[in-house]
């Protein structure tokens, strides 16, 4: 979809590869996408995320382009900064974040002063 962030990721994606794809469909919807793909309609760009049951069932198989790194997200949380320490499920998602690694390094949360944030890869 031209209107997602996924669209600009994936033309520098296959620019960085060398690669012009040929008879291009662009679809809006991740399970129209899947459904087609199993339909041996073409392959597609997807977030992990989004085929890990297919992946895991084998309905979907991963495919790479040689030689050309996988792309990576970058997700951000974050926290109004007057909102006051975290409770609740709000702290346990901010302590599960403290654990994330980032590129081989812990995530930065600063649940001090009601200010978080946490980067990773998507």
């Amino acid at each position: 979809d031209r209107t997602s962030s996924y669209h600009g990721l994936t033309s520098s994606f296959f620019r960085e590869a060398g690669v012009t794809p040929r008879g291009v469909m662009e679809l809006d919807n991740i399970d129209a996408t899947k459904k087609m793909v199993q339909q041996g309609l073409g392959v597609a760009l997807l977030p992990q995320t989004a085929v890990a049951g297919e992946l895991a069932d084998g309905s979907l198989v991963a495919a790479r382009i040689a030689g050309v790194k996988p792309v990576r997200r970058q997700i951000v949380a974050v926290r109004r900064k007057d909102d006051g320490e975290p409770t609740g499920l709000v702290a346990a998602f901010m302590e599960k974040l403290s654990g994330v690694e980032v590129g081989g390094s812990p995530s930065r949360v600063a649940p001090r002063h009601g200010r978080s944030s946490s980067r990773r890869p998507g």
